[in-house]
């Protein structure tokens, strides 16, 4: 609820939550103008060791390999938001600037960035034999493939209710139908 009353309006963004979630703890977080669903990646700890896969630390997220391959059945249309809230840190020896904004993509070109190999792949080594559901692997994600959302100027109102992107760079347009 913190993300839909402070956060989304920082950005203009104009959610619902989605009413699946009170019965499915799996289901998607929000729903969108025009209804489309969208789910919602908090992320806080930088990827510190990207640089081993070629990324560069200050601008790289993880995606699990399940929750893609979930949503990808699932639910096809869904818009994926990626909300990067981390500060000034150190690990590994790796140093990263703070962060904080919004990206976004539908699930369908983040399958397509995994499939054309602009992301890499990290299996978790202590998750290799976990029996409690937790995903074994994740995707590296660079930001630059996937659509920012600016802070919303101060002198609009927060009534405004932008559509979500509809174009991505690097993608292209991205149509439903």
């Amino acid at each position: 609820e913190h993300f839909l009353s402070e956060i989304a309006p920082e950005y203009g963004l104009s959610l619902k939550i989605n009413p699946e979630k009170q019965h499915d703890p799996y289901a998607y977080d929000f729903i969108g103008k025009d209804n489309i669903p969208v789910d919602l990646k908090y992320i806080e700890t930088p990827f510190f060791r990207a640089g081993v896969y070629g990324f560069d630390p200050d601008r790289t997220i993880t995606f699990n390999k399940k929750d893609l391959e979930r949503y990808v059945n699932k639910y096809p249309k869904l818009w994926v938001l990626f909300f990067v809230l981390w500060g000034n840190d150190r690990n590994y020896g790796i140093k990263v600037k703070a962060r904080r904004g919004i990206w976004t993509a539908p699930i369908g070109d983040i399958d397509i960035l995994i499939k054309t190999g602009r992301t890499a792949y990290h299996e978790y080594k202590r998750r290799v034999n976990d029996i409690e559901g937790n995903a074994r692997g994740s995707y590296l994600i660079d930001l630059d493939d996937l659509r920012n959302y600016p802070l919303k100027p101060l002198s609009t109102t927060l009534s405004t209710t932008p559509q979500l992107p509809h174009q991505l760079p690097l993608i292209g347009q991205i149509t439903y139908g």
